[in-house]
């Protein structure tokens, strides 16, 4: 049976996507490394602890400065992380960060993809 720890590794693992990959799940840490007895991973520039993993959403907690939990959402889209009070705050900023990283003709494919109704009822040059 995979172990959270396994999970976790999987969940942070990027790859060599769009941009510099920096400031995204590299599970490093600069800082605290642990608190409570939980790892604390550098997730988006946040110190992040994770509780549980469920495919691309993981519920946690952000490490404070004060040192005192925030409980969130982290989604992973890509090679982007996000974090958000709730389950879909985190998966919706994640997918903006997601297309925003991506090229503007990858952007207009999923677009078109996602809104074909679009392409009958106005030119595509119009979009």
């Amino acid at each position: 049976m995979e172990t959270l720890e396994d999970k976790i590794k999987r969940f942070l693992a990027v790859s060599s996507g769009y941009g510099d990959g920096s400031g995204y799940g590299d599970g490093s840490g600069d800082g605290i490394m642990k608190s409570n007895g939980y790892d604390v991973y550098m997730i988006d520039g946040v110190q992040t602890i994770i509780y549980s993993i469920h495919g691309n959403l993981a519920k946690g907690a952000i490490l404070q400065t004060n040192l005192t939990l925030k409980p969130c959402y982290i989604a992973k889209e890509g090679d982007c992380f996000a974090h958000g009070d709730t389950a879909r705050q985190a998966m919706q900023d994640a997918h903006a960060k997601y297309m925003q990283d991506m090229p503007e003709e990858e952007r207009i494919e999923e677009f078109v993809k996602a809104h074909p109704e679009y392409l009958e009822l106005y030119p595509a040059t119009d979009l």
